[in-house]
């Protein structure tokens, strides 16, 4: 009987192991005026770590926003470009006080030549160039 009960608490840990580690990680960011929230998964957010004043940065503004522009070519077809209004290089502290290095960029979509108001469009940038759409949410 012991055997069977360890055994099955062994499996039991080891599945809610495996199934903690593959739910999302939600975070909230207020960005221009905005309640944003990026979903992503833990692991995505640890490659590659950065630290300012260690070492460059592994993603430079100029590499992360073309990563956006192609993120929206082939998300957001119905725009002919995207005008960036705003980017800003974040930080996401852990319980364990580790920093997890993303950009928050704001944009909108251009269609012949018209810089269309609505919607704004916030995505997140990791620093291995993934680009995570954002969900803007009202103020609670």
């Amino acid at each position: 009987m012991r055997i069977r009960l360890s055994a099955a608490l062994l499996l039991f840990a080891a599945l809610s192991a495996a199934h903690a580690q593959t739910l999302p990680l939600a975070w909230v960011e207020d960005f221009e005026g905005k309640r944003i929230v990026i979903y992503a998964d833990r692991h995505r957010l640890e490659s590659p770590a950065w630290a300012p004043g260690e070492k460059p940065l592994p993603l430079g503004v100029d590499a992360a926003i073309a990563r956006v522009r192609d993120w929206a070519r082939r998300e957001l077809p119905q725009f002919d470009d995207i005008e960036i209004h705003e980017i800003a290089l974040k930080s996401l502290r852990d319980s364990g006080g580790r920093h997890y290095w993303h950009y928050i960029v704001y944009f909108n979509g251009v269609s012949e030549g018209l810089v269309i108001a609505r919607p704004r469009h916030f995505v997140a940038v990791l620093l291995d160039g993934t680009v995570i759409p954002a969900v803007v949410e009202p103020r609670p």
